[in-house]
């Protein structure tokens, strides 16, 4: 089993985006982990966001100091919580019903995690 790291979290998180960037739905999507928050698309570097590239070259914003209980209802501040909409929600919800469990397979597993939806547009892994 792979240890729950900060360093840990943040390297599956930038995996987890280039995987969505190539099912062509890294769009209104937001992920938080270790205190961060990644964005898909914003208009400009507004908000305190810094565009950066993954190593695979897919391109998105961070922002540091980051609570995601103030953000979201349904989230783990520990591990990964994401919230979606366009293209990626219609994917997990009207396209392919198994995703969240591929991404939980290629992802989380080696944690002993697993996504839990919160609502249609929004998940978080737990133990």
């Amino acid at each position: 089993m792979k240890k729950i790291t900060k360093k840990n979290l943040i390297a599956t998180t930038l995996d987890i985006i280039d995987f969505i960037d190539e099912q062509n739905c890294w769009y209104d999507v937001n992920i938080y982990v270790a205190g961060k928050q990644f964005k898909s698309n914003i208009f400009g570097n507004a908000f305190g966001f810094v565009e950066k590239t993954t190593s695979n070259g897919t391109i998105y914003y961070e922002k540091d100091d980051v609570d995601v209980e103030e953000k979201l209802e349904y989230c783990n501040k520990d591990t990964i919580s994401m919230t979606f909409e366009g293209p990626l929600h219609d994917l997990i919800n009207y396209e392919d019903y198994d995703f969240v469990a591929k991404m939980n397979t290629r992802f989380l597993d080696e944690y002993g995690l697993h996504f839990e939806r919160g609502y249609s547009w929004s998940m978080a892994a737990y133990k």
